[in-house]
């Protein structure tokens, strides 16, 4: 049964881990499956290394800190830091996960339409023509938040929610 099992480039800013919310729904939902055929590549504002216990036993994490100025109280900074995650997931988070990601050979990238990652997710899926999976959130044009690239990004999730082969979604109200 495990052969048949594809091998999953899991790419997002939402960790699977033993914590709580979308985290820790990822975490059941993975918590049997095979170790060599889970890669997880994980955005975020801090690294998990500190929290391993709450980790997926053998599965590979790689963990990438985007880089962002403290100072959140003014919305100046706020959209800076926007703009910057924007960017890094647009740009440098993609060849990061490149050269793993051939030596993984993955059958399917999941990405979650949170955060920024994604966007890496779908270029990666348009490049190598590798299946691509997603989640969603059920009121998903709140969670990619405002600002100046509100618009383009409305466009990519659309891109996106319409080449994924299957979209899941998943809910506030889900306990």
């Amino acid at each position: 049964m495990e052969n048949k099992l594809p091998k999953i480039l899991f790419i997002s800013d939402v960790n699977i881990e033993k914590t709580s919310g979308g985290e820790l729904l990822l975490y059941r939902l993975f918590k049997n499956y095979p170790s060599n055929k889970l890669m997880v590549f994980h955005l975020g504002k801090t690294l998990y290394s500190e929290k391993k216990k709450t980790l997926l036993k053998g599965v590979d994490y790689n963990g990438f800190v985007y880089p962002y100025i403290k100072g959140t109280r003014f919305k100046f900074i706020k959209t800076l830091n926007f703009l910057i995650r924007y960017l890094y997931a647009n740009n440098a988070l993609e060849k990061k996960i490149e050269k793993k990601k051939l030596e993984f050979k993955p059958d399917l990238i999941l990405t979650v339409a949170h955060g920024f990652s994604w966007i890496t997710a779908l270029k990666l899926h348009e490049k190598y023509q590798i299946d691509i999976d997603a989640i969603f959130h059920d009121d998903l044009f709140n969670t990619i938040g405002g600002g100046a690239i509100n618009l383009m990004l409305k466009k990519k999730i659309k891109t996106i929610y319409s080449l994924t082969r299957n979209r899941f979604v998943v809910s506030e109200n889900m306990r």
